[in-house]
């Protein structure tokens, strides 16, 4: 997936560790998430899970990408810097 000029990897996923409410360490399904600078996705700048039932509602594709699109308008700021400090580095 492309957004705001950064590439989106998502990996279905199982035993993704959270800790619930009671402190009991609960395994999930959901997706790694991989944001990369480059369009052939070698220069990664952030990976992150989202759990269902934690990060996202559901295991779902279509939930993955709307908590990796909000993560990206979070960050946006410091993935830019990066990108461009790899890009001056190379």
């Amino acid at each position: 997936m492309l957004y705001h000029g950064f590439y989106v990897e998502f990996i279905p996923t199982v035993n993704i560790p959270r800790e619930d409410k009671n402190g009991e360490v609960l395994f999930c399904r959901g997706y790694e998430i991989k944001i990369f600078s480059d369009k052939e996705m070698k220069n990664p700048i952030d990976g992150f899970y989202a759990a269902e039932g934690f990060e996202i509602t559901a295991a779902t594709l279509d939930e993955a990408k709307q908590f990796a699109k909000d993560v990206i308008d979070i960050e946006q700021k410091i993935y830019i810097a990066d990108r461009d400090l790899t890009e001056c580095q190379n």
